[in-house]
This record gives C-alpha cells, structure tokens and sequence, in this order.
C-alpha cells in the first residue's frame, strides 16, 4: 500500500513539475537578459539575494527542527503505536546497585491473568537471583484477578496501557524542553 502512495505521489510531482518547466525556463531567461543590462545592479541584488538565500535555510532548518518534533498525540495515538513494537525479551535494569526486572507483554484481545502475574512475581523473588523491585507493564489491561495476585506487595508495579501511555507522556515532557515536541510516529504497519 505505501508503494503505491509513493508512486502516486511521485506521479503528481511529475505533473506538477512538467507544468512549472515552461515558467522556470522563461524566467531564467528573462533574469539573464536583466542581468546582461543591469550588471551593476545585478551584483547588488545578487550579494543581496545570497544574504537572503543563507537566512532562508538557516530559518528553514530551526523552522523545521520545532516542527519535526511536535507532541499531540492522544491517548489511543500513543497505546497503538505501542502495541505495533515488536516483542522483546524481559528487561533486567540496574539502577545505584540494586537490580529491577521489566515483564513486557503486548495483549491485543487477552488481559494479563493472576498466573502471568505470579510467575512474574517468582522471578523478582528467585532466591538464587532476587531483584529488588519488578514492572510488568502490558499494552492491555489487568484482569481483577491479577490485580489482586499483586496487591500488597512492594515489589511489583502493574502498568496496564493507560499508565503507559501517561508515563510515555511524562517521559517525554521531562527530556524536551517547552518549544519542541516530538515527532508524531507513523502507525505500524500490520
């Protein structure tokens, strides 16, 4: 599908082209034949059209800088793009020493069950290998069941899709200063 978007696209550019080539043609001879009769004001205009030309790109490049990276998604924006990464193994972080495992699931149509969640909880309290606090975070939602496996119990954070989407937020309105934003990503492609 994005072949033919690009075909189709690149078809409308050549159209557009072929209709402007005339014009540019006739105005290139038309400036060169100005400036065949006015060389003294020709060097004028051309030191000042070269000044314009560097604040233009200069422009053009900070312009685009702000506008390649401009924040607004909204909430189903952000948990669908989510749900389109691929899926990895878990994460174990280390942070001042201690060791934080992160359980990753991408949950389409099924909630995450008590038993997802305390097979996870066996692996943050492995005696052999103990972590100090775990994060199961899912692009879908907890079921009641599971919600209540980990209730009480310090060591595990749920963050079901609605929290990832505002620690997603969170996360980006901390690393980019009030006049920038961040690009907008392109949905993935199923």
């Amino acid at each position: 599908m994005a072949k033919r978007y690009r075909r189709q696209r690149d078809s409308f550019e050549d159209i557009l082209l072929d209709l402007l080539r005339p014009f540019i043609v006739i105005l290139v001879f038309v400036l060169g034949g100005w400036i065949l009769t006015h060389q003294e004001q020709a060097k004028l205009y051309g030191i000042i059209a070269i000044i314009v030309v560097i604040a233009v790109v200069i422009l053009y490049f900070v312009l685009k800088r702000r506008r390649d990276v401009s924040f607004g998604f909204d909430d189903e924006e952000v948990l669908y793009m989510l749900k389109g990464m691929s899926p990895q193994q878990d994460v174990i972080a280390h942070k001042d020493g201690k060791k934080y495992y992160i359980q990753c699931k991408k949950f389409m149509t099924r909630e995450v069950t008590p038993h997802d969640v305390r097979d996870f909880l066996g692996a943050i309290t492995n005696v052999n290998n103990p972590a100090e606090k775990g994060f199961f975070v899912t692009t879908g939602n907890f079921t009641l069941m599971a919600e209540k496996a980990a209730e009480g119990n310090p060591r595990i954070e749920l963050i079901d899709g609605v929290k990832l989407v505002e620690y997603y937020k969170l996360a980006y309105e901390k690393t980019i200063p009030e006049t920038e934003s961040i690009q907008r990503p392109e949905p993935p492609q199923n």
